[in-house]
């Protein structure tokens, strides 16, 4: 999710928009992304994507789906959620490798930007949609029900994990979404944000940063299974409202078991 290419040059109304405010903590997110949305695509980010983007792409055998054949109508159907998708970071890394992509995010301003950027993609566009949804609230919203959210070979999230509320509740509820044997992915940051956090994006976040045993155990807590994760050799750096951010960056995967063979 392309959010952190973001400034603050507007006025805070004298208070921070938290679940204090009444505010749940998804409205927050919706709230801070919206008005993220305009800055998503600023150069500085986009490098951050870019160097994402072959760092992944340079992990498909790691990955380990089977991905689709250069004949898109022809291959067996490849299907991405890029959830929490923001401008679509992960359906762009992974178009040349999947027959479809579906983005859910719960800013309608990040959807807008993503719907945007679709020819970007590569996908035809008969194979890329984008919806304003929540997934993992209980009940998850209206928008996101039915056979069109079911049934992923791949679910990716791009630098989201650390803005969900529950990270073990966030797994459970996106991995029921996986078919089996599919792959739930996630790109974020390692260890904690060291240096101020701005207020308004600290109200959206739990923590700023993850270590190996806190993913390692959510994963394996939610019955994903074949777990890896690899920290970039190199740093990302981008700005931040005027401010150099330097952060080590992990990709981490879990895989959702087989069903079971039934016993003779």
């Amino acid at each position: 999710m392309a959010h952190h290419s973001h400034n603050h040059g507007h006025h805070h109304h004298g208070h921070h928009h938290s679940a204090v405010d009444g505010m749940s903590h998804t409205e927050a997110n919706a709230h801070f992304f919206d008005k993220m949305a305009e800055k998503a695509l600023s150069e500085s980010w986009l490098k951050v994507e870019r160097r994402m983007t072959s760092e992944l792409r340079d992990r498909l055998v790691w990955i380990g789906i089977e991905w689709a054949n250069k004949d898109v109508e022809a291959s067996k159907d490849v299907r991405l959620l890029d959830y929490a998708c923001g401008t679509g970071m992960m359906t762009r890394t992974f178009a040349p490798h999947i027959t479809s992509a579906t983005g859910v995010d719960v800013s309608p301003a990040m959807i807008k930007a993503f719907n945007t950027c679709i020819p970007d993609s590569g996908l035809p566009y008969h194979r890329v949609s984008a919806v304003v949804g929540d997934i993992i609230s209980d009940p998850p919203s209206s928008s996101v029900t039915g056979p069109d959210f079911q049934d992923f070979d791949l679910i990716a999230i791009g630098f989201a994990y650390h803005h969900f509320e529950h990270q073990d509740v966030s797994v459970r509820k996106l991995s029921e979404r996986l078919k089996p044997g599919g792959v739930f992915l996630i790109t974020d940051f390692a260890g904690e944000q060291k240096g101020h956090v701005p207020e308004e994006a600290a109200a959206t976040m739990k923590v700023t940063g993850f270590e190996e045993e806190d993913v390692k155990s959510v994963f394996a807590k939610e019955g994903l299974v074949d777990f890896g994760l690899e920290v970039l050799k190199e740093n990302v750096v981008f700005e931040m409202d005027g401010v150099t951010i330097d952060r080590k960056v992990f990709i981490a995967k879990g895989r959702k078991p087989d069903r079971p063979v039934a016993s003779i």
